[in-house]
């Protein structure tokens, strides 16, 4: 269940950043329909991921206590790259993807901390995918940065960043359901 949510999600996901790809669905279902197989698709994906996850034999394969150790300053630079794709500061004007560089940061480092294959498939795969994007988004007409930027948007994302961080390690069980201790 595990492997076919994955194969679906990152499949249709991948499969979409192909300009010639895309274009042809959508010339063949119109755009409304294209939106909603999409978003069937991935949907469906999610939820053999989330339901495969726990129920597929996974091969322990070590865990990083490095990662571990510095998880509160990668997850805090995640979050502060993360946010910063989405406000006008001076990071965004600078960075060409910082969603990017924010999503690697948290699948390497949840990857590293993880100690069996569906973990790194999972964590990799969004880190994966997001490294694809970027590298092909020229070609789709995307990422083109801009050229200004407020210093004021880039100490917001910290500040924001810093909560995200802490509410993330404060409630990671209830939101992953996976306790850190």
């Amino acid at each position: 269940m595990f492997y076919i949510g994955w194969t679906l999600f990152f499949g249709i996901h991948a499969g979409m950043l192909v300009p010639s790809w895309r274009n042809a669905l959508v010339e063949a279902l119109g755009e409304s329909r294209y939106k909603g197989v999409y978003a069937l698709v991935s949907l469906v994906g999610l939820v053999l991921l989330i339901m495969g996850y726990g129920q597929s034999p996974a091969l322990n394969v070590g865990a990083s206590a490095l990662a571990r150790e510095t998880s509160l300053a990668w997850m805090a630079a995640a979050w502060f790259f993360m946010l910063s794709a989405n406000l006008p500061g001076r990071c965004r004007a600078l960075v060409r993807h910082p969603m990017t560089i924010g999503i690697m940061l948290w699948g390497i480092g949840h990857a590293l901390i993880n100690p069996h294959v569906n973990a790194w498939l999972l964590f990799l795969g969004f880190a994966g995918f997001v490294l694809l994007s970027a590298l092909t988004a020229r070609a789709r007409g995307k990422g083109q940065g801009s050229d200004s930027g407020s210093i004021k948007m880039d100490v917001l994302a910290a500040a924001i960043a810093g909560l995200a961080t802490w509410l993330s390690y404060r409630f990671h069980e209830v939101i992953a359901g996976v306790p850190l201790a």
